[in-house]
């Protein structure tokens, strides 16, 4: 099934409770709704994450 999300973050390697994998993440109002290979949906706006790492959920308070 295909969504329209307002932000997908494609190709990040995103941290979860079962460990890293390099996943998409589609976003809509601020909340996420899906995680995994979904970068051939639309949205508003796409990042590309390659050779970041994503942590959601997590505040890095260390940076400056």
């Amino acid at each position: 099934m295909s969504m329209n999300f307002d932000l997908l973050i494609k190709g990040g390697t995103v941290w979860l409770p079962g460990g890293a994998s390099e996943l998409d993440i589609g976003i809509i109002d601020g909340r996420f709704v899906e995680f995994g290979n979904i970068s051939n949906n639309k949205a508003k706006k796409i990042l590309n994450a390659d050779n970041l790492t994503i942590i959601p959920g997590v505040i890095d308070t260390q940076v400056h």
